[in-house]
């Protein structure tokens, strides 16, 4: 079966470049343009992995993560956020805006653009095999 991905983000460029590649390599994409929608997505959709930037409209990627993560039918959904690449002086947006130990978000991060396709493909197989083991862990246990 097809593991389904949802991409959200608002550079239409950056949205088409990752539904090319993950739909070449046998993935269904799911895509949205702003934050909203994809949370609205994610909820009747639930795709096993969402990809998004911090800076969607409406609702960022920030807010978006937290809205996923509180919500009880998506708080399993694992994020992959895709962030400009950082200074060496400043940490990322991404970063800085997640370092809350209080938070128990599901995030790898990041994948810095420009985009390159392998790291894209290497980063959501291996992202989605850490989420089944987990789950194939949980499921063991109830």
């Amino acid at each position: 079966m097809k593991k389904k991905v949802l991409i959200a983000e608002d550079i239409r460029s950056l949205r088409v470049v990752c539904k090319h590649i993950l739909r070449g390599n046998g993935y269904n994409v799911l895509e949205a343009r702003t934050g909203e929608d994809a949370f609205w997505l994610s909820l009747y959709e639930r795709p096993e992995l969402v990809i998004t930037s911090g800076t969607l409209r409406r609702i960022n990627g920030i807010l978006l993560t937290r809205a996923l993560a509180t919500h009880r039918a998506t708080s399993n959904i694992p994020l992959l956020f895709v962030v400009g690449t950082p200074s060496q002086e400043e940490p990322s947006f991404v970063d800085h805006q997640l370092q809350d130990p209080q938070d128990s978000l599901n995030i790898y991060t990041p994948l810095y653009t420009p985009l390159d396709s392998r790291d894209l493909l290497v980063s959501v197989e291996r992202f989605l095999e850490l989420t089944g083991q987990w789950e194939g862990e949980q499921q063991k246990r109830a």
